[in-house]
């Protein structure tokens, strides 16, 4: 039969020759949670879907593992490091800074057509392009590198 299992999920599978309760396995088979011996309340012929916590090619747990728990590690010194599978709960992408919100303003507004806002845009880069050079230790005049890309002060 047929199973929709996701991408990415981990599932038990005993190898053909291996034992599952009294009977040996003649070929590869995905376990349920009844093959497992496991009782409670999913229980049937759906695979058993483990949590990421566990790695591929270990054995299969004696207890069905608790829904949501994950099973904090322990490092060289004995600490529990339970961060390790606790996934975030709220995800935040870093804040754009000041020049950012301008950049993507004036590049919003170039996209329409607004020469000035294009103007405005090609002088926040060149001045982006001369703070660089400058970090890097070379010797540059604002007013030459406005002149050599045929735009005015500002």
């Amino acid at each position: 039969s047929k199973v929709a299992v996701d991408v990415g999920q981990l599932i038990v599978v005993a190898m053909s020759g291996s034992s599952c309760g009294d009977a040996e396995l003649s070929e590869h088979t995905i376990c349920d949670a009844t093959m497992l011996g496991w009782r409670g309340p999913a229980s049937g012929s759906a695979p058993v879907l483990l949590p990421k916590t566990f790695s591929p090619g270990e054995s299969a747990p004696e207890e069905r593992p608790k829904a949501g728990r994950s099973a904090a590690t322990i490092d060289k010194l004995g600490n529990s490091d339970a961060s390790e599978g606790v996934e975030a709960l709220f995800v935040s992408k870093p804040k754009a800074t000041k020049e950012e919100k301008e950049i993507a303003k004036l590049e919003k507004a170039a996209a329409k057509g607004d020469a000035k806002a294009a103007t405005k845009l090609q002088h926040i880069h060149l001045r982006k392009k001369i703070a660089a050079r400058r970090a890097a230790g070379e010797e540059v005049f604002t007013d030459d590198e406005l002149e050599a890309a045929g735009l005015e002060a500002l």
